[in-house]
């Protein structure tokens, strides 16, 4: 059995939370101090939230709704900074699924999200910058890197030669976020920088 640990630190307290999960995938933390998580068995029905504050968590969103009943084997999870969608690399079909917060009913779930099919490393780097809904991730195993804007995909960097297993996108457009890291720069009209970790 595996173990999930969320641990924040506001001043000089600590929170910790922990929750049985298999497969433990998590995304960065939200705007408003949440973190995603969901479990990468396949067939994973719910993606939860903690906050980094109390530690208290709730759920998300399902993976599934009405018009989306597709199983997925999530190998990677992304969310955007305010928190309003999820992004999980299904790699059980090598998709990108985007789910809003809430998602369960009706037909918000969106699958293919970018419109192409992948053969993500595992664990699948993913991240979202500030503003928008575009999503860099580890297209391939070879390490190529994705934007996706909608629903078709936009190429943004070439291969750095081995899988990223790890992205973390500059949010503030500034600074790298983990500057003793290789740095890949998004090339396309865009200052932002991201942050990779390969194996």
């Amino acid at each position: 059995m595996a173990y999930l640990c969320i641990i924040s630190i506001f001043a000089n307290s600590t929170t910790k939370y922990y929750t049985d999960a298999a497969v433990p995938y998590i995304s960065r933390v939200t705007t408003d101090g949440r973190i995603l998580y969901v479990d990468g068995t396949n067939g994973v029905t719910t993606v939860w939230q903690v906050n980094v504050t109390s530690g208290a968590r709730s759920e998300y969103a399902k993976t599934t709704d009405t018009g989306f009943t597709t199983l997925i084997t999530p190998v990677g999870i992304a969310v955007d900074p305010d928190g309003g969608s999820c992004y999980i690399a299904d790699g059980s079909r090598g998709k990108v699924v985007k789910i809003p917060a809430g998602s369960g009913s009706g037909t918000t779930i969106k699958d293919n999200w970018g419109n192409r099919t992948y053969s993500f490393p595992v664990p699948c780097g993913m991240d979202v910058n500030v503003g928008s809904t575009r999503i860099a991730i580890v297209a391939d195993a070879n390490g190529t890197m994705y934007y996706i804007t909608g629903q078709n995909y936009t190429y943004v960097y070439g291969s750095p030669g081995s899988s990223v297993h790890a992205i973390q996108v500059d949010r503030d457009y500034a600074l790298s976020s983990f500057a003793p890291l290789e740095l890949f720069p998004i090339v396309p009209s865009s200052a932002i920088l991201f942050s990779a970790v390969t194996r």
